[in-house]
C-alpha cells in the first residue's frame, strides 16, 4: 500500500505521457480506407472462368503495384454480370484502378453494355487507433511501475519511517 501511496503520481504521469504519444501517432495514421463497388453487364456470353482470368490479369497489372490487393472481380453465377471491388487507402486512386480494369476487360474482348451500382464506402480505422492508444497506455503503466520500483530515494519523513522503522524527531 505504501508503494502505491508514494508512487501513484509518477505512474499516472507516465501513463498520461504515453497516452498522449499514442494519440499523436494516431494523427499520422490515415483516417480511413475506401471500398468501391460497381457492377458491369457484359454483352454476349460470359464463360464461368471469366472472373478467374480477369483476376489473374488484375494481379499482374494492377494489384502488384501496391502492397495490398486493390481490385477484385467476381462473377454472378448464371449471369453476364461482373462485380468490381476496389480497396484502396486514397480516394483519388479509385479512378486510376477503375480505368485499368476497364482496359483489361476491353482487351479480353468483352464489351460492357451497362454499369450500375457504383458506390464508394469509407471504412474507418477505429479498431487500429484504439489498439494503439491502449497499447501506449499499457506501456506507460509498465514503464511507470519499473521507474517507481527502481526509485529507492528517501525524501520524506514517511520514507524514513517506512524503510528504517524509526520515527523522525525533526527535519531541517
Amino acid at each position: 500500500m505504501y508503494f502505491l501511496k508514494k508512487n501513484a503520481l509518477n505512474v499516472i504521469i507516465f501513463v498520461l505521457i504515453f497516452g498522449v504519444i499514442g494519440t499523436l501517432i494516431n494523427l499520422v495514421i490515415p483516417a480511413a480506407s475506401y471500398e468501391y463497388e460497381e457492377h458491369y453487364t457484359i454483352e454476349g456470353d460470359v464463360s464461368p472462368n471469366t472472373s478467374g482470368e480477369l483476376n489473374t490479369l488484375l494481379n499482374e497489372n494492377v494489384n502488384n503495384q501496391s502492397i495490398e490487393k486493390t481490385a477484385l472481380i467476381s462473377q454472378q453465377p448464371g449471369a453476364n454480370i461482373l462485380q468490381l471491388n476496389i480497396h484502396t487507402d486514397s480516394r483519388s486512386s479509385i479512378e486510376a484502378v477503375k480505368t485499368q480494369v476497364e482496359n483489361i476487360i476491353s482487351e479480353q474482348g468483352y464489351s460492357v453494355a451497362d454499369t450500375s451500382g457504383a458506390n464508394i464506402y469509407q471504412v474507418e480505422n477505429n479498431a487500429l487507433k484504439i489498439f494503439i492508444i491502449v497499447l501506449f497506455l499499457f506501456v506507460g503503466l509498465i514503464i511507470g511501475l519499473v521507474v517507481s520500483l527502481l526509485n529507492k530515494n528517501i525524501s520524506t519523513d514517511e520514507d524514513y519511517e517506512y524503510y528504517l522503522g524509526e520515527k523522525t524527531l525533526g527535519t531541517f
